[in-house]
């Protein structure tokens, strides 16, 4: 039975939550990250053609994720299960 733990960034928003899934028959760990969408599609159609030709764009499609205090001794208690 695969587990999954979820973790909100310090923040709050939403954009910036990640999550853990644990499958302990296989003993392996997985980490999931939901990417921000562009709102404007024509900014969303200027990163795929950005994309598309590998012109480089700043530093890329990043953002942040912060973990929050009272979230870690969770994120060690998956980290010591691998």
């Amino acid at each position: 039975m695969i587990k999954h733990e979820h973790f909100d960034c310090i923040c709050s928003d939403f954009n910036h939550t990640i999550r853990f899934s644990y499958d302990p028959s296989d003993n392996e760990l997985w980490l999931e990250v939901r990417l921000s969408r562009e709102p404007n599609i024509f900014k969303r159609i200027l990163n795929a053609i950005r994309y598309a030709f590998n012109i480089e764009n700043g530093y890329g499609e990043y953002d942040v994720w912060i973990l929050n205090n009272y979230d870690k001794e969770r994120l060690i208690k998956i980290l010591e299960k691998i």
